[in-house]
């Protein structure tokens, strides 16, 4: 169950990454409203947290929250729909998408 879990994290890790195809439209309007995700990690404004999520640093700008929140919504829906599949948790899931991350160096917290 844990592989399966941990396969499915990755495939929605990756659909998240890629934006389904609108990756290019992404981040041309993130160039126009904001920081990206990726960015905001490489300047510390953003941290991945233990749990699955991220949080904005102390005194972070309110763009930067803004996308913590936006970010941290697709991630709880994304947990929540592999957590029903495989009949368990959120929680559960949310904790092995950071240990996912947390192998691919992506996690600081």
């Amino acid at each position: 169950m844990k592989v399966v879990i941990i396969a499915l994290v990755s495939l929605v890790l990756s659909s998240l990454v890629a934006g389904d195809g609108l990756a290019a439209d992404a981040q041309l309007a993130t160039r126009a409203i904001g920081p990206s995700l990726g960015q905001a990690r490489s300047t510390g404004a953003v941290v991945e947290s233990i749990d699955g999520y991220v949080r904005a640093a102390n005194g972070a700008a309110a763009e930067v929250r803004r996308l913590v929140t936006q970010v941290n919504q697709r991630r709880r829906d994304a947990y929540k729909k592999i957590a029903d599949k495989n009949g368990t948790s959120v929680v559960a899931v949310a904790a092995a998408s950071y240990q996912k991350r947390r192998g691919k160096g992506g996690a600081s917290r």
